[in-house]
């Protein structure tokens, strides 16, 4: 008994001691209780609260019991954290929601209200299949694949739509409507104080217009982390249109759910009344709606049939309709068109495809040759016709005829679209125009253009842009390829990128997904939208290797690079090489903890916010139609001649690794096991071409005689003698019998023939 309790209290007890063991002794020490005093075991007992009757043979076996009971139970908190970290890593990666920026509005959905300078999983949406989010001022939301809305931030204040009306002691009272000249002369002290007369002869309270009187809350942290709409739910809602203070739902049967502050008529229901929680606007109900916008307190609508509706505030001519006051209306609601009202200059002309409003101004992207107009405040020059004056309808911006436009977006002071470029399909050069003192314009030193610019930061890195999101002071943008840039403000770390600066006047590269972060594998981004100083990204399932993966990627890379090295004659090209296989991932991401670092130091974006090709940056020297080092311009999907051969080198390198590595007879299942390893494709007949071809070979004179082979195509790095008409005579003999070696350069070093697959 007394050899199995020291055995066991050797691995608690830090030490012997007389007097009191602590805890953190009892549980991580190594030291006999059988070596303590009846005194010290009694002194160990009375603390934690046990008997201290008897021998000391049962004092000393009830310490025992207590330190392995305590023991066991902390094994299992362990392992239950484990089980449950590990059970949230799979939620994270089949597709979660990351955000950044300032928070003290609760608009990250974190659970607090402290702001995030790099990208952080928000818990509540992880692996809920989110999307698309859309982001206001300081609240944000998102859809689901199974068509579930939820909503957070705001300060609890917004319109979230996820609680259920105040009941009311009494109906407001409202005086009766002014017309005509005593409406015109009514002053707000006026109307305020008839208000109150007729409240105070009816008993009630007074009236209030105050934005967001119906949508106070008591103080409540619920608002934190993101909930259900519920009455959103089954209405199969796809998008969701965020204003400052009202907002508005689009179903996939092209009905519209509207709620929060309708003081400017911006719900159109035909009321300036606020509703706490969606209801189905039926002012509209014989439209199928297909595109929905809001600004700050007006919001443009188009329906299937490209006819684009506008109803709500109207004195700064953001509605387009050609006027600025409704008709028979007088005062406060003469600017005010409380329910949708068609567009007359586009109407029944022109089939417009999409809408996005600024706070005070719109954009439409139409069909025909003029594909985008604008209207409303021209301040700052964010309509994009040169001046600064507004419009009170629309009018076509000309730097656009005869383009073909794939999307227009909206900020604040500043405005954008996208223009398809060949030979991409669906994506395309970015122009913005407008305001940006904060380099919002993404064009450097420009902070006003008055006119459409294109913005070389793409383009420059061979980069076409398929979808942009335009905030107050920041912008975000998804490449072709699905990369996530980001440019201006980035106050708070909105920017989610590598910025020393407190703004970014050229996009930035964020490197924060399609990565494996702290072991945890982050997807591609599929939706981003962005609020004031805030981001928000949904991605898909994380599809890329595992940690374990890319770790050994890494190592088979340094293999390859080093047998290359030591296979090559002194001083020729391939002795210097600073790799053997061109593995998809072994440049994007090296994960040690919550640290990444990257191996192609010629990606990172130039941290100071400078030009990508100024003197010096990491892009310097890519021009338009160039390639970032280890990626094609084109993407993954073209193929041609050479990348057919550089699978065909894979498959060698896969085979030489195999071979390498201590297997001298590998299999083709080896090679093609090694390939998907790598992130390549196991082409089968490759692999089975490669085997005919080093069948009954002797691996070491193959070797042999591919090296001499690649001397003898210019692979040696030696240079030659200047001069000489023999060395000229030489160079011309020998072109054709060089153009014949590099094309078998791949297989016919193993004695094949390239020719049935070229």
């Amino acid at each position: 008994m007394a050899a199995g309790v020291g055995a066991l209290a050797r691995s608690y007890l830090a030490k012997a001691t007389e007097g009191e063991v602590a805890d953190a002794d009892v549980m991580g020490g190594q030291v006999d209780i059988g070596t303590l005093s009846r005194a010290a075991l009694i002194l160990n007992l009375e603390k934690r609260g046990l008997s201290t009757e008897g021998s000391k043979v049962a004092l000393r076996d009830r310490l025992v019991d207590w330190v392995t009971k305590k023991y066991d139970f902390d094994s299992a908190d362990v392992a239950t954290a484990q089980v449950q970290a590990s059970r949230d890593a799979a939620k994270e990666e089949s597709g979660s929601v990351y955000v950044c920026g300032v928070n003290h509005r609760g608009q990250l959905g974190l659970g607090d209200t402290e702001p995030r300078e790099q990208f952080e999983c928000v818990p509540a949406l992880m692996g809920r299949a989110v999307d698309a989010v859309f982001a206001g001022p300081d609240f944000a939301m998102a859809v689901t694949e199974d068509r579930y809305v939820y909503a957070w931030g705001g300060g609890g204040q917004a319109a979230l739509g996820t609680r259920q009306p105040q009941p009311q002691r009494a109906t407001p009272a409202r005086a009766p409507v002014l017309e005509g000249p005593a409406a015109a002369a009514e002053t707000v002290r006026g109307w305020r104080e008839r208000h109150a007369a007729a409240a105070a002869e009816q008993g009630v309270a007074p009236y209030s217009f105050s934005p967001r009187e119906s949508l106070r809350r008591p103080a409540s942290t619920d608002f934190l982390a993101p909930r259900i709409v519920d009455k959103l739910r089954g209405e199969g809602v796809v998008a969701v249109g965020i204003g400052v203070n009202h907002c508005i739902a689009l179903s996939d049967g092209g009905d519209m759910f509207a709620w929060g502050t309708g003081r400017h008529g911006q719900l159109g229901t035909g009321k300036f009344d606020d509703a706490a929680e969606p209801e189905l606007v039926e002012s509209l109900a014989s439209e199928r709606v297909a595109a929905i916008a809001l600004g700050h307190s007006h919001t443009v609508a188009v329906t299937a049939d490209g006819v684009p509706f506008a109803w709500g505030r109207a004195d700064q001519g953001c509605l387009g309709l050609g006027t600025t006051a409704r008709l028979g209306a007088a005062g406060r609601y003469a600017a005010l068109f409380p329910s949708p009202t068609a567009l007359p200059s586009l109407a029944g002309r022109l089939a417009v495809r999409q809408v996005a409003c600024g706070p005070t101004h719109t954009i439409a992207l139409v069909s025909g040759d003029a594909p985008v107009w604008s209207w409303g405040d021209g301040s700052g020059g964010k309509l994009g016709h040169g001046d600064l004056a507004g419009r009170i309808e629309p009018e076509p911006i000309q730097s656009f005829l005869g383009e073909v436009v794939l999307q227009v977006a909206a900020g604040t002071w500043h405005s954008a679209c996208i223009v398809e470029q060949s030979p991409f399909v669906g994506a395309g050069i970015l122009y913005t125009w407008g305001t940006g003192l904060s380099g919002q314009l993404g064009v450097g030193s420009v902070s006003k253009a008055l006119e459409p610019r294109p913005v070389y930061g793409f383009i420059d890195r061979g980069h076409s842009v398929k979808f942009v999101a335009c905030g107050s002071h920041h912008n975000a943008a998804l490449t072709h390829d699905s990369q996530l840039f980001t440019w201006g403000s980035n106050k708070y770390g909105c920017l989610g990128a590598e910025v020393v600066d407190e703004f970014a006047a050229y996009p930035q590269k964020v490197w924060a997904f399609d990565v494996i972060f702290d072991g945890v594998g982050r997807g591609t981004p599929r939706s981003v939208a962005v609020g004031r100083e805030f981001t928000v990204v949904a991605c898909f399932p994380y599809a890329g290797p595992s940690e374990q993966e890319v770790i050994e990627a890494e190592q088979a890379e340094a293999l390859a690079a080093k047998a290359a090295a030591e296979a090559s004659p002194p001083g020729s090209a391939a002795s210097g090489m600073g790799g053997g296989l061109d593995l998809p991932w072994s440049r994007e991401l090296r994960t040690r903890g919550s640290a990444v670092s990257f191996a192609d130091e010629t990606e990172r974006p130039a941290r100071d916010g400078h030009s990508p090709d100024s003197p010096g940056s990491a892009f310097s020297g890519i021009g338009v139609g160039g390639r970032m080092p280890g990626r094609s311009l084109f993407g993954s999907s073209r193929r041609d001649k050479a990348c057919v051969r550089n699978l065909k080198m894979k498959v060698v390198a896969a085979y030489l690794l195999a071979v390498l590595g201590g297997n001298e007879t590998p299999t083709e299942a080896d090679v093609s096991k090694i390939l998907a390893a790598a992130g390549a494709e196991a082409d089968a007949e490759a692999v089975e071409r490669l085997f005919k071809a080093v069948a009954e070979q002797d691996l070491s004179k193959v070797l042999d005689a591919g090296m001499k082979k690649l001397v003898k195509i210019g692979g040696g790095g030696a240079a030659a003698p200047a001069g000489g008409a023999a060395a000229a005579a030489a160079v011309e003999e020998e072109e054709e019998e060089e153009e014949e070696e590099e094309s078998v350069a791949a297989g016919g070093m193993f004695g094949g023939s390239d020719d049935s697959s070229s």
